[in-house]
């Protein structure tokens, strides 16, 4: 009787699963940064900052998942599963410098407030759908 886990095809479906949402995020992030630059808008600007962080963080996880079924050698006894967390470390560090750019950019404004064109943020919530929406 073997003792088998299925752990590679539940590697396999989720790295399906992670392309799906990479394609996602990415179509958002594509949007976001054409309506920051539209709008000359810093929010837009800042939640575009933290959906490439996404990309790149999905990235990092599916390129971690490919190598992580590596088989073992001399070296490395268990394999190459210290990758995924590896990657998950470099995801923070990346996220923590997306942060100090923010706080330099926002307290940068604070002193020389920049125009911001209301008009198509204000345009963009018609199609927002969230119950707590206004409309």
């Amino acid at each position: 009787m073997g003792h088998d886990h299925g752990h590679a095809t539940g590697r396999a479906e989720d790295r399906g699963r992670l392309r799906l949402v990479l394609a996602v995020t990415v179509t958002v992030l594509v949007v976001e940064l054409v309506g920051a630059w539209v709008a000359g808008s810093l929010a837009l600007l800042a939640d575009a900052g933290h959906m490439a962080t996404d990309v790149a963080a999905i990235v990092l996880a599916l390129g971690a998942s490919y190598v992580a079924t590596l088989p073992g050698g001399p070296r490395s006894t268990f394999g190459y599963h210290r990758a995924e967390i590896l990657a998950a470390l470099l995801n923070a560090l990346v996220l923590l410098g997306v942060c100090g750019y923010l706080l330099y950019a926002g307290i940068g404004r604070l002193f020389s407030p920049e125009t911001v064109d209301a008009g198509p943020m204000i345009a963009s919530r018609q199609w927002d759908w969230s119950p707590t929406a206004c409309r």
